[in-house]
């Protein structure tokens, strides 16, 4: 009896058996010398039906703003589906770096089982990937999670069929770190195309659109840090005075904890961009202004519109210092700003250089819809806050 007529004969006295529109899958035992099948999908050897981007320069404002079609969580930066016909598995990025070295895991619901299907080199940055796993063409054998061989063949992906993924990528892991469960899209919420200048509101473009990507994956690392629940664990230590709520009262020890357990509940936003005001925001809508969109990178700017705008989400007014300073200066906005360059300089944020999008860049003057000014740019007031910052300060005396 041949090798394989042999297995396949221990696979149907040991395993399971299953029909499935005419698809079988068998279960082997691992003791069987049979090498298991991974797809190996190379990027640069795709063809091009197989690979996209999203949010170029020059993507129409209509796909932007169409949460169908571009919108993400914060703690799923990369999405991983099957496609609407199920004969093809799909990776979208949002992260703004390359990512590398990704497994792709499939589970089969008729063995219980999750295996090992594809590895991808990599993903460019806001990069889209589909491949049509081999058990869709042939009889593939693959290596299951609970230390069987898999012998798979289907006519189609289901939606049982649930995809999972991992990364020795350092970037990756640093993603998966963020505990911050919001959904976002984008909006031109009440920006009217006739009279584009008027009004507090501005079209939201694709580069725009990536800024905001930048902006929310920090701010959503920031707050699931360490070192965050450590400085709002001590925030009146450090600062010389309580966050306040909207009585003005000091906050107590379950009010700062609270705070930060809120931001890890699920919660939707609108991103938009504001003209004529520093940003709009409260409930779903959030909102700055241009500058913003490339001065977040300098610590010192770009900040306190953002955290100012994010306060009212959360239900803070005017009354409180989660918006606006007290009168000796202390804020949530002042916190976040130092935090930001404290841990820029100590290489603990997914993004850290202005240079990853490049949207300061002359090259972009068509695209971005504004001017960048220098002031908001500059790197030696970047570096003065740092030796200032109240956070340093802390950090390196504890």
């Amino acid at each position: 009896m041949n090798k394989y007529l042999l297995c396949t004969v221990i696979a149907c006295y040991f395993s399971l058996f299953l029909s499935c529109n005419e698809s079988t899958v068998y279960e082997y035992d691992l003791e069987e010398e049979v090498l298991p099948y991974v797809d190996r999908v190379i990027y640069g050897e795709l063809p091009a039906h197989s690979k996209d981007s999203i949010l170029n320069p020059d993507e129409s404002n209509s796909i932007v703003i169409n949460r169908a079609l571009r919108s993400f969580r914060l703690k799923e930066l990369l999405q991983l589906g099957i496609n609407s016909a199920g004969d093809s598995i799909f990776l979208r990025s949002y992260s703004a770096k390359p990512v590398t070295e990704i497994d792709i895991h499939i589970y089969i619901p008729e063995i219980k089982d999750r295996i090992l299907i594809g590895y991808i080199d990599s993903i460019p940055a806001f990069g889209e990937i589909k491949f049509k796993p081999a058990f869709l063409m042939q009889e593939t054998i693959y290596k299951g999670q609970n230390h069987h061989m898999v012998r798979i063949k289907r006519d189609r992906l289901t939606d049982d069929m649930l995809l999972s993924m991992n990364s020795e990528c350092q970037h990756y892991k640093m993603l998966k770190e963020i505990k911050t469960d919001w959904s976002l899209g984008f909006s031109n919420f009440s920006w009217d195309p006739a009279n584009p200048q008027s009004g507090n509101w501005r079209e939201l473009n694709a580069m725009v659109a990536r800024e905001w990507i930048v902006i929310t994956t920090n701010i959503g690392y920031m707050l699931s840090s360490s070192e965050y629940k450590e400085v709002i664990d001590n925030f009146a230590t450090i600062f010389g005075a309580d966050l306040r709520g909207n009585n003005k009262e000091p906050f107590s020890k379950k009010q700062y904890d609270d705070f930060v357990q809120n931001c890890f509940k699920p919660k939707n936003f609108n991103l938009g961009r504001t003209a004529n005001v520093g940003g709009l925001g409260g409930g779903a809508t959030w909102g700055v202004s241009d500058w913003n969109f490339y001065g977040h990178y300098a610590s010192y700017s770009g900040w306190e519109a953002i955290t100012h705008e994010l306060g009212h989400c959360y239900g803070y007014s005017h009354d409180s210092n989660l918006t606006y300073p007290n009168p000796s200066g202390v804020s949530w906005a002042n916190c976040i700003s130092q935090l930001h360059v404290y841990m820029c300089k100590q290489g603990r944020l997914p993004y850290e250089s202005r240079e990853i999008l490049g949207t300061h860049h002359s090259k972009y003057d068509a695209y971005r819809g504004f001017v960048c000014s220098p002031q908001y740019m500059n790197d030696q007031k970047t570096e003065q806050l740092y030796q200032t910052s109240k956070v340093t300060l802390y950090f390196n005396n504890k």
